[in-house]
C-alpha cells in the first residue's frame, strides 16, 4: 500500500514563494492545480464589505474561462477557505498569505487544501482602494489555484502589486496548469 504524500506551503503578495522555474513563453509561472477545474471556496468572516471582496475576485478567476470557483456555505464543503488574517500572520505586515497542502506529483502537483487570507489591517493603513484589495484577493486565489509570482509589474501574480489585475499571462499560465483537468 502507498501513502500519499502531502506538504504544506505558504505564498503571499510581498512573501516568499516556492522556488518555480517559468516557461520562455510564460512569465507567470504555475506549481500545481486542484483535481478537478470547479474550484469551491468559503467565506469565513462577518464582514459583508470583505465577503464582496472575496466574490469579486473569484468571479474574475471564473471569468478567465479554465476554472470555475464556485461559493460553498460552510468551510467544510470548501477546498479554499478565505478570510482575514490571523494574528500571526498580521504581525508580519503582509496584505495577503495563502497556505495550501498538495500532493507531489512529477507533472503538476495537486492541491488538496487551501487558506488565503487578506490583512485587514495592513490594507487599511496603507489606504487600499476596494479595487486593490479584489487584487490583492485575486492574487492570494492566484495562489490557491496553483500559480506563482510573476516578474511582471502587469500581473496579478506580481509579488507586490496591488494595482495589476489578472491579465494575459496569468490566464494562459492557468490554463497550462489544468490542461489535464476536467
Amino acid at each position: 500500500m502507498m501513502k500519499s504524500l502531502s506538504l504544506v506551503a505558504t505564498m503571499g503578495l510581498c512573501l516568499w514563494g516556492v522556488p518555480i522555474q517559468a516557461t520562455a513563453t510564460a512569465k507567470t509561472p504555475h506549481w500545481g492545480s486542484w483535481k478537478t477545474t470547479t474550484v469551491t471556496y468559503c467565506y469565513q468572516g462577518s464582514s459583508a464589505y470583505y465577503q464582496s471582496i472575496w466574490k469579486s475576485a473569484a468571479q474574475q478567476w471564473t471569468r478567465s474561462g479554465t476554472v470555475r470557483l464556485k461559493a460553498v456555505k460552510t468551510p467544510q464543503q470548501a477546498d479554499v477557505v478565505v478570510k482575514g488574517a490571523s494574528v500571526q500572520v498580521a504581525r508580519q505586515g503582509m496584505a495577503g498569505v495563502t497556505h495550501y497542502a498538495y500532493r507531489p506529483n512529477k507533472v503538476v502537483h495537486e492541491i488538496t487544501s487551501a487558506k488565503a487570507m487578506l490583512n485587514h489591517q495592513v490594507l487599511s493603513a496603507h489606504r487600499y482602494t476596494k479595487k486593490q484589495r479584489t487584487n490583492v484577493a485575486a492574487h492570494e486565489l492566484g495562489h490557491a489555484l496553483g500559480l506563482g509570482h510573476s516578474k511582471s509589474r502587469r500581473s496579478v501574480m506580481h509579488k507586490s502589486n496591488r494595482h495589476a489585475t489578472i491579465s494575459r499571462q496569468d490566464r494562459l499560465a492557468l490554463k497550462r496548469a489544468y490542461r489535464n483537468r476536467k
